[in-house]
């Protein structure tokens, strides 16, 4: 009764204040014009000048405007669109328990796709058509369900029975994933520097007892083309990589390609017989590039190098 009777005397205050409120039967303050809300520094408005002439309530400066507080945070908060400059996570780890490192993430990761969609229009059949127009767009996301059995904790379900995922909580979990590859990455490129040096080691060997794989001594009475090892190797800087093209060929070139495979540099050769090119590291990518001699749409060997 107490809480009624404040509720009144509040509801009367503001109306004796403000013409432009009134209160319906069922209890609803409805809000008919522009009011000013008078604070200790700062004044707050409310309107219809939102999108499609909707209620809007912002201040008469710019950023002077909160939403709960801390130690009095709002309980939930349900939003069609959010534009923000700045969004911060309570990420202490003097809030937290259980603190575990993560493990086989990329296993797991490679159980989700990744798709695009477009939302269904009757999710939207009350809004605007400036509305409507952006809420269709393409989108890239996952599907919840498949994010449920892998991660169960990052898949709520409302009462309606709708899932919801936590995208927040997916970056932790790309990282290690990147952090994982990348060490194994390392690994990968100290193994082949070795074995780039054994290889060295054993073909100064071979040039000792007077069976040298250098270009000079190969037999190219056959003509076949050729693609030999790049010096320096690992590269810092520049880096000369030395071929031999036929000469009834037509067309040649040496591609480069990261591990995934995909072409990051290319340079097509128009010499025929024995050549070289050169190639700057700024053309590449860091760490473990494969080179490959491509003669009329063949290949025809492929090698290794060391980007730093």
């Amino acid at each position: 009764m107490k809480k009624v009777i404040v509720t009144l005397m509040l509801v009367t205050s503001v109306l004796v204040s403000y013409a432009q409120l009134k209160v319906e039967s069922n209890g609803r303050v409805v809000i008919t014009k522009k009011m000013k809300l008078q604070g200790s520094w700062n004044h707050v408005y409310w309107d219809e000048t939102g999108l499609c002439k909707s209620p809007v309530l912002y201040p008469n400066r710019h950023w002077y405007l909160q939403l709960g507080k801390r130690g009095k945070e709002v309980g939930g908060l349900f939003v069609h669109t959010i534009h923000y400059k700045d969004m911060w996570h309570d990420s202490d780890k003097r809030l937290k328990n259980n603190i575990k490192s993560m493990n086989h993430m990329a296993e797991k990761l490679a159980r989700i796709n990744s798709y695009t969609y477009n939302y269904k229009p009757d999710l939207f059949k009350n809004a605007p058509k400036e509305v409507l127009k952006e809420s269709l767009r393409k989108r890239y996301g996952f599907l919840a369900q498949e994010v449920q059995k892998v991660f169960p904790e990052l898949v709520k379900e409302n009462e309606n029975g709708m899932l919801a995922v936590d995208y927040v909580s997916m970056v932790p979990i790309l990282t290690k994933v990147v952090n994982s590859q990348q060490k194994e990455l390392k690994t990968l490129e100290r193994t082949i520097f070795s074995q780039e040096k054994e290889i060295a080691q054993l073909k100064a060997i071979l040039k000792k007892n007077n069976h040298s794989l250098n270009s000079d001594d190969m037999d190219l009475s056959e003509d076949e083309p050729i693609l030999y090892d790049n010096t320096p190797n690992p590269v810092n800087n520049n880096t000369s990589i030395g071929f031999y093209i036929p000469i009834n060929s037509t067309s040649a070139r040496i591609m480069f390609t990261n591990l995934q495979g995909k072409e990051v540099y290319a340079v097509n050769i128009t010499a025929k017989g024995k050549g070289n090119i050169i190639v700057n590291s700024s053309n590449l990518y860091k760490g473990l590039i494969l080179y490959t001699l491509e003669v009329d749409q063949q290949i025809i060997d492929t090698k290794r190098m060391i980007v730093k």
